[in-house]
């Protein structure tokens, strides 16, 4: 990677989610946008949930995301702070995408 440095935070249980119901519950969705905890639009191959700081650049499976959502509290518990969830636009990909475990790694 052109100059920046990578520091693994470990393994991690990497999931997935969608807009829709199932995924997240009933939410409002102005203009058919969806919004992260974070305030920002979210956008598949870039938005992920997560307990890491807001704006927090990663690397999973070589692809880079930035935490703009939360995950659950109770989801955030069940796996001990260490998951992760990446936005999909559409629930068959998020399902795809399914449970993986997987290193991942910050940029600094």
């Amino acid at each position: 990677r052109g100059g920046e440095r990578l520091t693994s935070l470990g393994a991690y249980t990497v999931t997935a989610y969608c807009s829709c119901e199932k995924c997240c519950g009933k939410r409002n969705r102005p203009g058919g946008k969806v919004y992260g905890a974070a305030g920002v639009e979210l956008v598949e191959g870039v938005s992920v949930a997560g307990w890491l700081p807001f704006g927090t650049e990663i690397v999973i499976d070589g692809h880079e995301y930035t935490v703009q959502d939360r995950t659950a509290k109770w989801v955030r518990e069940k796996y001990g702070g260490r998951i992760i969830d990446i936005y999909f636009d559409d629930h068959k990909a998020a399902l795809e995408w399914g449970k993986r475990q997987l290193e991942v790694w910050e940029v600094a």
